[in-house]
């Protein structure tokens, strides 16, 4: 009877690292960064043989199984924030980890991986029970994991020192392109920015097939007199996936075969989830695209295009949450439409869904972290409208123009205002 290793891998303090900055271009990288370090650069360190069929798309390899012998690491899914991953070995688990952190430390210091590991009794133990199962274990371990490792401070620097203007700490280098400097964590950021920016137009090609760009800063969405000087931050969230991840739990919550189940269920709704998110964005930006004028310099004859950059970007998407940034006056279309190709597109790989998104409507260089938050905390508000009705399925969508700074809580100033 196999015993097996089943480890976790996430990034701690993620949305502060990525929407730290108010420099697209560094939200961009990091987003970047979190993806490689969770799955292009985890899959590298595997130990052989293991079931990547391609450590660049992370296609994984249905037929070979672990428990079977003959592997030595077999992923289960890389997505929604963190990657499941079952070992032969404890050791080699381990030294898994220990060869990525190496790899981070190099590419990216300052990012925050925290790793868990648990014991796996295959026909003993099952991995997918919601209330004892090895996964709900090795979640636990990773909380557990992160109230209590002890994190290094970051070296301030003396004297002599120049302080990075994106963090204080110690800049290490100029930023070649604006010539400010940086430190070590955010140099990686700029220059993993071309190759987030190959990826997302990988994924969406239509862009460039129309002749247009993506924008490269915050300038770029329009900064003239007016509304133009607005962005609008939109994050969407699917509704009731922890529910359905639960109740894959619950089928499979069996040890022997029914891990198996588990670990095939898992993937296929993993990678079903992030097919439908990345088709439905895809649908968006071809609503966006029929907007545009035939000679590309506006939208609806109405929103300027700036050096042919069309004002969107998308900063992170994959499994069932998406986050983007676009013009202030396209924030709520566009969020509509992504909630509308959301349901279409779940539908399609037999899963149907909902989602729920806050847009926040900011100044074009409103500090870029708290829209964000503000963003998050309307898309909360959104899904707190959904289960308020539970017979009923239902998308949501709330937003807030912050005409100029926002201070306290949402839900104190929307208080204030009914008063």
């Amino acid at each position: 009877m196999p015993h097996l290793t089943l480890t976790v891998l996430d990034v701690a303090s993620i949305q502060r690292y990525i929407f730290g900055s108010n420099r697209l271009q560094e939200n961009v990288g990091a987003s970047e960064l979190v993806y490689r370090a969770t799955h292009q650069w985890a899959f590298k360190e595997l130990p052989v043989p293991h079931n990547v069929l391609d450590v660049g798309s992370g296609e994984l390899d249905d037929a070979l199984h672990i428990e079977a012998g003959g592997l030595a690491a077999e992923v289960i899914y890389a997505g929604g924030g963190n990657t499941l991953i079952l070992f032969a070995d404890p050791v080699e688990a381990r030294s898994f980890v220990t060869r990525l952190s190496a790899t981070l430390i190099q590419e990216v210091p300052d990012l925050d991986l925290v790793a868990a590991h648990v014991p796996v009794d295959w026909e003993g133990q099952p991995l997918g029970d919601p209330e004892v199962g090895r996964v709900r274990a090795v979640m636990d371990e990773l909380e557990r994991v992160k109230r209590t490792r002890t994190t290094s401070a970051p070296l301030l620097g003396v004297g002599v020192t120049t302080a990075c203007e994106s963090t204080g700490l110690v800049a290490v280098t100029e930023q070649a392109q604006y010539g400010y400097s940086v430190s070590a964590g955010v140099s990686a950021k700029w220059a993993h920015a071309p190759v987030a920016e190959a990826r997302l137009l990988h994924l969406l090609p239509q862009i460039e097939a129309q002749g247009l760009d993506v924008p490269r800063d915050f300038d770029d969405f329009g900064r003239s007199e007016g509304e133009k000087s607005y962005i609008a931050v939109v994050h969407a969230d699917g509704n009731g996936m922890a529910q359905r991840v639960r109740a894959i739990a619950d089928q499979c919550a069996d040890p022997g075969p029914g891990n198996r189940d588990y670990v095939e269920a898992m993937r296929s709704f993993s990678s079903r989830i992030e097919a439908a998110s990345r088709a439905a964005l895809s649908a968006t930006v071809d609503t966006l695209l029929t907007a545009v004028s035939k000679d590309k310099l506006s939208v609806s004859e109405q929103i300027e295009i700036r050096d042919r950059k069309l004002p969107f970007r998308p900063l992170v998407f994959g499994g069932d949450d998406v986050t983007f940034v676009c013009d202030g006056r396209l924030g709520l279309g566009l969020a509509a439409r992504y909630l509308q190709a959301f349901e279409e597109e779940t539908a399609k790989v037999k899963i149907p869904a909902f989602a729920c998104a806050g847009v926040s409507v900011v100044k074009t260089h409103y500090p870029f972290a708290r829209a964000y938050g503000l963003a998050e905390e309307l898309c909360s508000e959104a899904k707190k409208h959904a289960r308020s009705m539970p017979d009923i399925d239902f998308s949501v969508l709330d937003w807030h123009f912050a005409a100029s700074g926002l201070l306290g809580r949402l839900r104190d100033i929307r208080d204030g205002e009914d008063e």
